[in-house]
């Protein structure tokens, strides 16, 4: 049977494009199509929950209009099937590094041969110069398509340390169609593990190790952090806030000694809520990032000695 599809639609100028986009994210939607008209962005959110579009549409219209905004927002069923939806040309390629970029996979589900480019042994670069600049994604419906400042912010993070000295294993919790995972693993991560409680989430990741010939470095398991038994150098995790705050305990207890974690996923206005949190816990702020209104915090266990990392630093990304 056919799955039918429901849609938030807001139609804003287009320079406030990226900012309402980022509330509609913080409200709780997965995924933020930008459909470009002269002079004016339709910004498009896609469900299958109708009832789950409306809290987003409820969220989204408080956090507006306590910005001083006020847009008409309007949640309404669906043109096409969720079939057609994935199989429809509504993804373009995004550049997520300077040398990578995220590409719509084929509905076959075949690896492309560029992403065999490595290793028998998974696909990684047999040399740091050879390095892929592909990653093929199979999109998701509760989820974005890796364009999100976030994203980009923890992508940027993971592939400086991996060029500065590769991680032994890395976790990312809340993965989502795990593209930072897949991430970590074309930079050489032999050992990544994608955590997510969305079924959905995991089986489009699994599907998305497969396309790119990852399947050997990158595993993809479903359930919540509290269920991981093992630590890892690197635990990354890119989560909204009130998803964030009470997983510091849980993520903080991941890291092994002399590892590295990096949260992202909040307003640079909460950073401070982060920080104490991270702190409470025995960590400090070893690096922090921003990009528009978002924010992100490299830490490590008080008292530990100097990483890597070097001192900490505050820069703002382009």
């Amino acid at each position: 049977m056919t799955r039918r599809l429901s849609l938030l639609r807001v139609a804003v100028p287009g320079p406030l494009a990226d900012q309402v986009g980022s509330l509609l994210l913080l409200s709780g939607a997965g995924g933020v199509v930008h459909e470009e008209r002269p002079g004016e962005t339709d910004l498009v959110v896609y469900g299958e929950d109708l009832r789950s579009l409306r809290l987003v549409k409820e969220r989204a219209d408080a956090a507006l209009r306590s910005a001083g905004m006020v847009f008409r927002m309007v949640v309404s069923r669906a043109p096409v099937s969720a079939d057609a939806w994935r199989n429809g040309p509504r993804f373009r390629s995004v550049t997520i590094l300077p040398d990578l970029r995220l590409v719509p996979a084929r509905s076959s589900g075949t690896p492309p041969k560029a992403a065999a480019r490595g290793s028998a042994q998974g696909g990684a670069s047999s040399s740091p110069h050879e390095r892929p600049d592909r990653l093929f994604l199979h999109p998701a419906l509760a989820f974005g398509f890796g364009d999100h400042a976030t994203t980009r912010l923890a992508a940027r993070e993971i592939d400086q340390l991996c060029a500065e000295s590769v991680p032994r294993s890395v976790l990312d919790i809340g993965t989502g169609t795990g593209v930072l995972a897949l991430l970590a693993a074309r930079r050489g991560v032999s050992d990544v593990v994608g955590l997510d409680v969305d079924p959905v989430a995991i089986r489009v990741a699994r599907r998305n190790a497969r396309s790119n010939r990852l399947s050997a470095r990158c595993h993809f398991e479903m359930g919540d952090a509290s269920s991981v038994r093992r630590r890892f150098e690197l635990v990354v995790a890119n989560l909204e806030l009130r998803t964030l705050l009470p997983l510091v305990p849980v993520a903080t207890r991941l890291v092994r000694a002399g590892g590295t974690l990096v949260v992202t996923g909040f307003l640079s206005a909460h950073r401070q809520d982060v920080e104490q949190a991270l702190e409470k816990h025995g960590f400090v702020t070893r690096a922090a990032r921003s990009e528009g209104e978002f924010h992100l915090i490299v830490g490590a266990r008080a008292g530990q000695s100097a990483t890597r990392r070097g001192t900490a630093r505050k820069t703002r990304s382009r």
